[in-house]
């Protein structure tokens, strides 16, 4: 008799368990708001490629936004004793969630009217203030990786990155730099 008390309030238990439980089902997204450029997943709003989330938790902030402005530079590379120094442009790319690089290690580009122009070297960002690129502009082929910070008000980005082009010869000599970039504004 006892086995089939047992038994019975058992039952009840689980019966009123999976009442329980399938009465709470809520929806965690229900009053979350990550603006124009993210999606909710289970209470959590997951960024377009190139925001980054508020402080409310909304993915209104442009990533790029901290790494735009004009740079001094100075960068050092293997095998040159003396460091170089240089201004460059950080623009905004082609999308959310690119930059444009302009003049990156102050290599000569020559148009075929031999002036000099300008190169933007185009690098994609990432939240937490990273970046990557592999890109070629003006016969030089660039890649790189790269992260942003701020302190006492001054932002420095560091950038390392290899440089392969041709010495001009013929034949011609493929010449790698191998240089780190620390850039300020």
């Amino acid at each position: 008799m006892k086995n089939n008390l047992f038994k019975f309030l058992g039952m009840i238990v689980l019966t009123l368990g999976m009442f329980t439980f399938q009465s709470c089902d809520t929806d965690a997204c229900k009053d979350v708001d990550c603006g124009a450029t993210g999606t909710c997943f289970e209470g959590v709003c997951i960024c377009d490629a190139g925001y980054e989330t508020d402080a409310s938790g909304a993915c209104t902030v442009l990533t790029r936004a901290q790494f735009i402005g004009n740079y001094s530079v100075t960068e050092t590379c293997v095998g040159v004793a003396d460091p170089y120094t240089y201004t460059t442009e950080i623009l905004a790319g082609s999308s959310a969630d690119r930059i444009l690089i302009r003049n990156l290690g102050g290599y000569d580009c020559i148009d075929e009217n031999g002036n000099s122009i300008n190169y933007d070297v185009e690098a994609t960002v990432s939240e937490g203030g990273t970046l990557e690129f592999i890109d070629t502009e003006c016969s030089t082929s660039f890649t790189g990786t790269g992260s942003i910070s701020e302190a006492n008000g001054i932002t420095t980005l560091v950038i390392s990155y290899l440089a392969e082009y041709s010495d001009g010869a013929t034949p011609p000599n493929l010449i790698t730099d191998d240089c780190t970039a620390t850039m300020t504004k």
